[in-house]
C-alpha cells in the first residue's frame, strides 16, 4: 500500500463534523459533486473518496455551495457507482486497483469490501492474503463477514506464526479493540499460541504487561502460571534491553516542604517537570485543633474541591493529555491512569508524610484525629452517635499498623452504610453486614450526584471544554488548549470565528453557556448552566445540593430534557473507581489490591519503606471518606434538618 503524505493529504477523509481539516477540503468536495456524472473513470482512490463524501452528507454538517440537485444527484449516483466498481473486482486486477490507495484509506477500503463481498469474487483466498500481507491485520479482524468468510484460512495464518497471539490479547484483554476472530479457533489453538508467544523472542512487553495484570481467563489458557511466566520474561527482555529500551519517563522532581519564615498558608512555585510547594509554619501552627488539621486537607492540601467537594485523585479523563489517549495501551479491564493522576498520588503521599511528622512534633498522632472525628465531632455537630474508630498501636510496625487501617476503613464505610440505611447506628447489624461495594454505599441525601446522559450533552461539553473542539483554533495567531482559554485570552467577537465553527458557537450562546458584553465581546455566562458543565467535563459528576436553587432548577430541567441522570451514593462514581483500583481487583485488573493483600496476609514482597507508603495510601483513603462523610451530614443538616 503505497502512498507519499502529499498523495494522503490530498484526498479528502471524512473524520466527523468537528474535524479541524474540514473546511480546507470544501472546495474540492464542492468541485467532486458539481461534476459529479456517471460517465467519468474513478480510480480506488476515488471511489473510497466519494465514500467519504457520503458519509460528510449523511452528517450533521451543512454543505455550502452546491446546488441540492447536484447534492441530490450525488447521493443517487454514488452507491450505484461504487458498487459497479467493486463488482469489476477479480484475479486480473486485484492488486493492481487494492494495493495502490492512501494508507488513510485502508479502513474505508475493507468496509466497503465486505459490504460488497468482493471475497465471492474469488475461488482461492487471493483477495484475503493480498489484504494480509498489505494491511494491518488488526484492521482486517475488525470486519465479521469477512472473518467469517475466511474462516479457517485465517486461523491458519494464525497458528502459523505466535506473534499472531497479539490478535488474541488484543480482543480479550486490551481496552476498546473491536476484533474478530474464526469461530473454528479453538480455546486450546488459543492457548497454545498464548504460551509460544509468552516464550517467544518476540514477544512484546506491552502485551506481556497486560497478561501479568490480566484476571484468570481459561477460554484463552490466562492462569496464575501464565502470568508468572510471563512475568520472568518481561524482567529478563527489560534486564537483556535496559540500556536500549526506548522508554520515555517524564522527569518529575518534587521539593513539598514547610516553611519557617513563610507567612502564607501556601505557595506553589511549580514549574513544568518540577514540583515546589511549601507551606507556612505559622498557618500550621494556627491550626492544630483537629478540625481545622481536618479542615487543611481540603482547604490547604486542595484533596477536594471546595466548591463541590469531589476529590481531585480519580483519573478524571479530563486529565488526560490529548497524546496520553492515544500512546495509552491498558488492557480491557485495567484503571487507566494519566500522568495528572501519579503526580496528585505522589504530592499527596508527601503531603502526608510531612504533616504526620510536624505533627508529632506537636505531640498529635494523625490518626487520633480520625477517632475524634468518629466519636466526638459527629455526636456534637450533627447528633450521630455510635461511630467509633480504633487507633493502632504506635509502636507496631507498618505492616500492622497498615493492616489494621484497612480493616478499620471497611469497618468506617460499614458503619456509614447501616447509618444511612436505618436512621441511626445499629452495632449488631455491622456482625451480619456484608462486604463493602464502595459504588453502593449509599447517601443521606436523594439525587446527589448528577452525571451526563446521552451524546447531546458529551457533544456539547467536547465543544466547550475539549481540546479537540472545533473552536481551539481560529488562525494561527488565535489558538489555545481549549476555548475556554482562547476566549479568556483574546478579546473575541462572533466574527472573528471562521464560517464553519459558528454554528457550533450558536448551539452554546443558545444554552446561555456564552454571552457578550456591551461591545460584542464573547464572554463566558455568569449562569448555572456553566457551573454544571463545567464540573461534568473536569470531574465527570457534579453535586446537586452544592448548586444554587437557579442551579438546581436547571438541573432538574436538564434532567427532564433527559440530558442528565442522578445518584445516590457517598461517593462518585469516579471516586468509587479510585477506591476500588487502590483496595481490590473487583473491577479493575491492574487495582493495586491492597485492602485483599494486607486483610489475607498475602503482602509478602513488600519492603517496610513499601508498607510505609501503603500505610501512608491507607491513611489517606480514610481522610478522604471523612470528607466525604462530613459533607454528607453538613447538606443533611441544611437542606433537611431535623426537627
Amino acid at each position: 500500500m503505497n502512498s507519499s503524505m502529499d498523495e494522503e493529504l490530498k484526498y479528502f477523509k471524512y473524520y466527523g463534523p468537528d474535524d479541524l481539516s474540514l473546511p480546507g477540503y470544501i472546495p474540492r468536495i464542492q468541485d467532486i459533486i458539481n461534476s459529479f456524472n456517471r460517465d467519468s473513470q474513478y480510480t480506488t482512490t476515488d471511489i473510497l473518496e466519494i465514500h467519504n463524501i457520503q458519509k460528510l452528507l449523511h452528517s450533521v454538517f451543512t454543505l455550502e455551495g452546491c446546488p441540492q440537485e447536484k447534492i441530490d444527484n450525488f447521493k443517487n449516483m454514488s452507491n450505484e457507482i461504487i458498487a459497479k466498481f467493486f463488482k469489476s473486482i477479480n484475479t486480473s486486477n486485484v492488486e493492481e486497483e487494492l494495493i495502490n490507495i492512501p494508507y488513510n484509506f485502508a479502513l474505508d477500503l475493507l468496509e466497503l469490501i465486505e459490504k460488497h463481498k468482493v471475497y465471492e469474487n474469488f475461488k482461492e483466498p487471493i483477495l484475503l492474503n493480498l489484504l494480509w500481507s498489505k494491511f494491518s491485520p488488526t484492521d482486517i479482524l475488525r470486519y465479521k463477514k469477512l472473518v467469517k468468510h475466511y474462516d479457517s484460512d485465517i486461523k491458519n495464518i494464525m497458528l502459523s506464526d505466535s506473534r499472531n497471539a497479539e490478535y488474541i490479547i488484543d480482543k480479550y484483554l486490551e481496552q476498546d479493540k473491536d476484533i474478530s476472530l474464526p469461530s473454528s479457533l479453538t480455546p486450546e489453538d488459543m492457548s497454545d499460541l498464548i504460551r509460544r508467544y509468552i516464550g517467544s523472542s518476540s514477544a512484546d512487553i506491552r502485551y506481556l504487561r497486560l497478561i501479568i495484570s490480566s484476571p484468570t481467563n481459561q477460554k484463552i489458557g490466562i492462569d496464575a502460571k501464565a502470568r508468572l511466566i510471563a512475568e520472568e520474561q518481561y524482567e529478563k527482555i527489560i534486564q537483556e534491553n535496559e540500556d536500549n529500551l526506548n522508554i520515555v519517563e517524564q522527569k518529575v522532581t518534587y521539593d513539598i516542604s514547610i516553611s519557617e519564615s513563610q507567612k502564607e498558608p501556601k505557595i506553589d512555585s511549580s514549574r513544568g517537570g518540577d514540583i515546589n510547594i511549601t507551606y507556612g509554619i505559622n498557618w500550621l501552627n494556627e491550626t492544630l485543633d483537629y478540625a481545622s488539621i481536618l479542615n487543611n486537607f481540603i482547604h490547604i492540601f486542595d484533596w477536594a474541591d471546595s466548591c463541590r467537594c469531589l476529590l481531585r485523585f480519580p483519573a478524571y479523563s479530563s486529565g488526560f493529555e490529548t497524546l496520553e489517549k492515544y500512546l495509552l495501551f491498558s488492557g480491557k479491564k485495567d484503571y487507566q491512569t494519566s500522568i495528572c493522576f501519579h503526580k496528585l498520588n505522589k504530592i499527596s503521599i508527601l503531603q502526608i508524610l510531612i504533616y504526620t511528622k510536624y505533627l508529632s512534633t506537636k505531640d498529635i498522632n494523625i490518626e487520633q484525629v480520625i477517632k475524634w472525628f468518629f466519636e466526638e465531632y459527629l455526636v456534637q455537630e450533627f447528633k450521630a452517635e455510635g461511630f467509633y474508630f480504633v487507633c493502632s498501636t504506635t509502636n507496631a510496625t507498618y505492616l500492622e499498623r497498615t493492616r489494621h487501617l484497612f480493616a478499620e476503613m471497611e469497618s468506617i464505610a460499614s458503619q456509614f452504610q447501616v447509618y444511612v440505611r436505618e436512621g441511626e447506628m445499629n452495632k449488631k447489624l455491622l456482625v451480619h453486614s456484608d462486604p463493602i461495594a464502595y459504588n453502593r454505599i449509599p447517601s443521606l441525601l436523594d439525587k446527589k450526584y448528577i452525571y451526563t446522559k446521552g451524546e447531546d450533552i458529551d457533544s456539547i461539553l467536547r465543544i466547550l471544554f475539549s481540546d479537540q473542539s472545533p473552536l481551539i483554533y481560529i488562525n494561527e495567531s488565535l489558538k489555545a488548549r481549549n476555548p475556554i482559554q482562547l476566549i479568556f485570552n483574546n478579546k473575541l467577537k462572533y466574527s472573528s470565528f471562521n464560517e464553519y465553527q459558528q454554528p457550533y458557537l450558536d448551539k452554546l450562546f443558545e444554552l446561555d453557556l456564552l454571552t457578550t458584553d456591551l461591545n460584542g465581546q464573547i464572554q463566558v455566562a455568569d449562569s448555572p448552566q456553566f457551573g454544571i458543565f463545567i464540573y461534568l467535563y473536569s470531574m465527570e459528576s457534579s453535586t446537586y445540593y452544592h448548586l444554587s436553587q437557579p442551579g438546581r432548577e436547571y438541573a432538574d430541567t436538564l434532567h427532564k430534557k433527559e440530558w442528565i441522570t442522578y445518584g445516590s451514593t457517598l461517593l462518585s462514581d469516579a471516586e468509587s473507581k479510585y477506591f476500588d483500583y487502590f483496595l481490590n481487583r473487583s473491577k479493575f485488573s491492574n487495582g493495586k489490591n491492597l485492602r485483599n493483600k494486607y486483610l489475607h496476609g498475602s503482602q509478602l514482597e513488600y519492603t517496610e519503606k513499601e508498607h510505609h507508603i501503603n500505610y501512608f495510601i491507607a491513611l489517606r483513603l480514610i481522610l478522604c471518606l471523612i470528607i466525604k462523610i462530613n459533607d454528607e451530614f453538613c447538606l443533611r443538616d441544611k437542606f433537611f434538618p431535623k426537627d
